[in-house]
């Protein structure tokens, strides 16, 4: 046959399998037809199931190894997200996608958009939560923009950024992002509680490194010193003199690991404003501190340079 055609259709109901069932996901629903003529294969596709639907239509050239391909429909934060759960961060709501799938095999061109509304992340261990996040990210080719993206942080604040990243591979990741923070507050709901405006940017190749830098200014800030410390006990440092192979294979199995220093870090250039209004209270201590920091380092070892001033004290005996 030199020329064969070849139709086919697919159906398939409540697919499930382990990455789905260790994400607690629930099963999918596949369905689509399509046709194979003269080294073009059209196609047709729909996947959908708890909360996801998500349909691809066009053509794919076989021989010259081209797509033309389109694909819109809802796509929850739960099925992309598990990599960040793992990281004690939890994203949920769902994202609307539109766009067109163009170029070759080896050098795919996206264009179109990825939009949410009413998003919510939240970062466990510090405590961060963004509410009623809504956006628009947009595919140029070799270009994905922010074109808004704006959520709710804290009971009265709000969180915008914008910028751009560059998708070429030899700019890794070349980005230029902004973010500003109006009224934000933040609390680990025992020591610390803050109100500040923001204002950051993120600019640099994010494979390899980038800078942070911009101006945080504090609006008040309260830390509370606990009337009772935790009990801590110092773990004894020992050393195994003509231990055994066994002995040196548990000491090392039982070391601390260290975190990777090949990852790319963050340089950091940024300072923070205090006019006084920072109150610390607590075993006998009542006292207003204000000052400037200025954090450099990177994210990994970060570094402050500046004073901070007592303004009002009280000590009670």
């Amino acid at each position: 046959m030199s020329d064969p055609i070849v139709d086919y259709e697919i159906d398939g109901k409540k697919l499930s399998g382990t990455p789905l069932r260790n994400a607690k996901l629930a099963s999918l629903n596949l369905g689509g037809s399509g046709r194979f003529q003269g080294n073009n294969l059209r196609t047709q596709l729909a996947v959908s199931g708890g909360g996801l639907d998500i349909s691809v239509s066009g053509n794919t050239n076989i021989r010259t190894q081209t797509l033309d391909l389109v694909t819109k429909g809802t796509l929850p934060f739960a099925y992309v997200a598990q990599p960040l759960t793992s990281s004690g961060i939890v994203l949920s709501g769902a994202a609307t996608l539109d766009a067109t799938i163009g170029g070759s095999f080896a050098a795919p061109d996206f264009r179109g958009q990825v939009s949410t509304s009413g998003a919510r992340f939240t970062e466990i261990a510090s405590r961060i939560r963004v509410t009623n996040l809504s956006g628009v990210l947009v595919f140029d080719g070799d270009r994905a923009t922010i074109s808004s993206l704006e959520g709710r942080l804290g009971e009265n604040g709000s969180l915008s950024a914008k910028g751009n990243v560059s998708l070429r591979p030899g700019d890794k990741l070349q980005s230029d992002l902004s973010l500003s923070v109006r009224n934000g507050n933040y609390s680990d709901g025992v020591l610390l509680s803050a109100d500040f405006d923001a204002d950051l940017s993120v600019v640099g190749r994010l494979a390899e490194t980038g800078l942070i830098s911009g101006q945080v200014n504090l609006g008040r800030a309260d830390i509370t010193i606990p009337a009772a410390l935790p009990n801590v006990v110092s773990p004894v440092a020992v050393s195994h003199k003509n231990a055994s192979q066994a002995v040196n294979a548990q000491s090392n199995a039982l070391q601390p690991k260290q975190a990777g220093g090949s990852g790319p870090s963050m340089a950091l250039n940024i300072s923070v404003n205090a006019q006084n209004r920072i109150f610390v209270r607590g075993r006998g201590i009542d006292a207003e501190l204000g000052g400037g920091l200025t954090i450099g380092g990177t994210a990994a070892q970060p570094s402050a340079k500046g004073a901070i001033r007592m303004s009002e004290d009280a000590w009670t005996f």
